[in-house]
């Protein structure tokens, strides 16, 4: 076999991609960290946007879902539906609204972050983020 046609997938296939679908200001703080370390994150705030940016890849590591973007109620669970037609990956229902979660994770979600506060620490239980680098002594 060459190199050419080696079976193995390029740094880029490989890459960490996350969705998220969210309107509060959080999602920029959340975008930035994971970037830091190397994901590649696309951010939509319309569920029109959440679809047209779900259909960029087949290939999300991770999708984190809010329940409601803007004003309308519950205007996510169309999204959740039309997603879960192809994807059977991770999805993180991010609602800081309790009822919300609990419809989303009903609807199809595969994880309740129990609120955006606690979004961070339940990616890093089946992600595998670098190391830190280690201290100076």
């Amino acid at each position: 076999m060459s190199l050419l046609t080696t079976p193995y997938k390029t740094q880029e296939e490989i890459r960490m991609k996350i969705l998220i679908i969210e309107d509060h200001a959080v999602r920029l703080l959340w975008k930035e960290l994971l970037e830091s370390f190397g994901v590649q994150v696309e951010v939509a705030v319309t569920p029109e946007e959440a679809l047209e940016k779900f259909r960029m890849h087949s290939d999300w590591t991770v999708i984190l879902l809010d329940g409601e973007i803007g004003e309308a109620q519950f205007n996510c669970l169309p999204v959740l539906t039309e997603i879960l037609r192809t994807y059977s990956g991770k999805i993180v229902a991010t609602s800081d609204k309790v009822e919300l979660r609990k419809i989303q994770m009903e609807k199809g979600c595969t994880e309740d972050s129990q609120g955006k506060p606690n979004v961070l620490a339940l990616l890093s239980k089946f992600i595998q983020f670098p190391e830190a680098l280690p201290k100076a002594a």
